[in-house]
């Protein structure tokens, strides 16, 4: 995902974003914190960070917020409420530090890829505040980190935190490009919630074959949308379980599968927040992972050919098809 998506995903989301903010937003997912660290210890990053967390009144929802490919904005409040401390986020901010130079130029032509030419006409390339409107209306309080600091623990407590939060009996997509992660934060989590797995319904090479390319998808929809009908029929009628049935693609047979339903349901896998399923989502929640570490990852799988030359090549045609990432609600 390129930065100008997640310029559209903070639009969306944050409404209230002036042009102002969504310069702090583009200088930060560029250059990092790096103007935030000059000549300032540890320490005393901490006692700011206790400050703001002893002032502040109000706090953001998420765990954290990407902001590009290398940077999020980590909210303190949220993480003291998680971690009930704050020495490794100091650690890691700390660390985050680029201590890149500014070049002027480069700043200037990357900004115009983002950011309407006009509203930079006056704009000096240097650091600025979020408007007193996005001040006032989401109260910002947080700590840049590089992107490798949000460990599969903070992925986890930023998608256990989202979920906890919504309604109860809410069903939730769990999306991503393969090699995201998508399946072990599911299985981290199935004791507290239920978990769907996408894989669990796949075409038969019966029905590939009747269907040809048409589908643009190895998914059977049908197939999950009839289940996700009976996972809701049976938690309206508060039943501790329900059947569902799946496809096996190494015997080419369907099965029954018992699920203990949980008051909030996890459906994981690329094409889970597919428009064909969207009468049943509740909410979708988008993995994010970057383009390196999913090609090592993948590398490390069996059949690694037909993921590069077949799947991926799938699946990035369906995220930009239905433009899931400009859609989700939530990126973890």
């Amino acid at each position: 995902m390129c930065q100008k998506g997640f310029v559209e995903y903070h639009s969306i989301h944050y409404p209230d974003m002036q042009v102002t903010d969504k310069i702090k937003l583009v200088y930060q997912a560029i250059l990092g914190p790096h103007h935030l660290l000059d000549e300032k210890s540890i320490l005393k990053i901490k006692e700011n960070i206790l400050t703001e967390l002893n002032e502040q009144s109000n706090h953001q929802e998420n765990l954290y917020e990407w902001i590009g490919p290398n940077y999020v904005r980590v909210n303190i409040k949220k993480y003291y409420e998680i971690y009930n401390n704050i020495d490794k986020l100091v650690l890691d901010f700390y660390n985050s530090n680029t201590k890149v130079e500014l070049d002027k130029d480069m700043l200037k032509a990357m900004m115009m890829k983002y950011i309407d030419s006009s509203n930079l006409v006056n704009y000096n390339f240097e650091p600025v505040s979020h408007s007193m409107l996005y001040k006032e209306r989401y109260q910002p309080h947080y700590r840049l980190l590089n992107s490798k600091y949000i460990d599969l623990d903070m992925k986890v407590k930023q998608f256990d935190n989202y979920i906890s939060n919504l309604p109860s009996k809410s069903i939730v997509a769990l999306e991503g490009r393969c090699g995201s992660g998508k399946t072990t934060i599911s299985n981290i989590l199935e004791n507290k919630y239920t978990v769907i797995h996408i894989d669990d319904f796949f075409l038969s090479e019966k029905q590939k074959e009747t269907y040809g390319n048409k589908l643009n998808s190895n998914i059977d929809y049908d197939l999950v949308n009839n289940n996700l009908e009976k996972v809701i029929n049976a938690l309206k009628n508060n039943l501790p379980i329900v059947s569902i049935k799946c496809f096996d693609c190494h015997s080419q047979n369907y099965y029954e599968k018992e699920l203990a339903l949980k008051n909030k349901i996890i459906v994981e896998g690329v094409c889970a927040s597919s428009p064909k399923l969207s009468k049943h989502i509740d909410k979708i929640a988008y993995l994010f992972v970057d383009k390196a570490t999913q090609t090592k990852r993948i590398e490390q799988r069996e059949l690694k050919d037909r993921f590069f030359n077949e799947w991926i090549p799938l699946e990035e045609k369906y995220f930009t098809r239905f433009d899931i990432f400009r859609h989700c609600d939530v990126i973890i």
